[in-house]
């Protein structure tokens, strides 16, 4: 039995013997909430808000089951009632700008930001806060962020897209979308590594590719980009040469061994690309490209119990498989 079963069966105990507990039903509410029982979750949490309407966790976990139920409108209202009992709470406030984005109320929003912030500083940057941004998905996060960009806060929409990429690691649009916001703040360095993640993930976004590019002309990501190119032309031995380059210039740039590996390969030299994507791996061990490449070197040497492994190596890294 896992934690929230055992406090849903403690909270059980407690309401039978006194029916009116309300710290009982809001602990069997919250429970049923983080097992994604929002419909008991909110049977619950009205129960407990009949017994005594000024319990604020009630007011708060019945409007975030009503989120997780589709019912944004009703979850605002919901959320306005929390502010009402606490008006200078800022997870409230948080919680009440994410109800206003899900309506796409978006200057309200950005105003319950605001107010957020103002209250406690670090809510936006902090994990545990931050929670109820999390109840949607990547692609949630991604368009909070773009009407966050939209209305000039890159400071909000930052913490969205970092919300996108902690939801789905592989998704290079949240690290793009990411890098620019970082771009925008003045945090180039940081910028420059989101861009190189989304790369990373997907070595044709030509949009990652320009800002690097732009960012840093002189650095080895920025000398990725003609390896690439070559590649895609089909110029093997060029882009071979190229990434080599690109080695000489950062030993330690993981997607230059991949791409010199993928370069190898395709000139048939397999077991000189097999030592390039396991140099790669060394250091990015989730590089997918680099597994999913090193599997097809390993299968043209005809090893193929260590080709099959490092298929599933592929499979379970944080970007989508690419290689020959």
């Amino acid at each position: 039995m896992g934690w929230h079963e055992k406090v849903l069966e403690s909270a059980d105990r407690a309401i039978a013997m006194n029916a009116k507990n309300v710290t009982a039903h809001v602990r069997r509410g919250m429970a049923l909430l983080a097992l994604g029982r929002n419909e008991d979750a909110l049977e619950a949490l009205d129960r407990a808000i009949w017994i005594d309407w000024e319990c604020l966790d009630a007011h708060r976990g019945r409007s975030d089951a009503l989120l997780g139920l589709g019912r944004h409108a009703e979850a605002l209202s919901s959320y306005g009632a929390a502010f009402c009992l606490d008006p200078d709470n800022a997870r409230t406030q948080l919680k009440l700008a994410d109800a206003l984005f899900r309506l796409e109320r978006h200057n309200e929003a950005l105003a319950a930001y605001d107010r957020a912030v103002e209250l406690d500083p670090e809510i936006i940057r902090t994990r545990h806060d931050r929670t109820p941004l999390i109840d949607g998905d990547a692609r949630t996060q991604l368009r909070r962020g773009d009407a966050l960009s939209e209305l000039g806060r890159p400071d909000y929409a930052l913490a969205a897209y970092g919300l996108a990429v902690e939801l789905d690691p592989g998704d290079a649009l949240a690290q793009l979308r990411r890098g620019d916001a970082l771009s925008e703040l003045g945090r180039h360095e940081e910028a420059l590594a989101a861009y190189e993640e989304a790369l990373d993930i997907d070595p044709g976004d030509k949009s990652a590719r320009d800002r690097a590019l732009e960012l840093a002309p002189g650095t080895a990501v920025a000398h990725n980009i003609p390896g690439y190119e070559l590649l895609e032309l089909g110029r093997h031995a060029e882009a071979l040469a190229a990434y080599c380059r690109v080695v000489e210039i950062d030993p330690n740039d993981a997607w230059a061994h991949a791409g010199r590996a993928f370069a190898l390969f395709k000139i048939g030299c397999h077991e000189e690309a097999l030592a390039a994507y396991d140099r790669a791996i060394s250091i990015k061990p989730n590089h997918a490209y680099a597994h999913a490449g090193r599997a097809a070197a390993l299968t043209a040497l005809g090893r193929s119990a260590e080709a099959e492994k490092a298929r599933r190596q592929a499979t379970g890294s944080t970007a989508p498989a690419c290689a020959p």
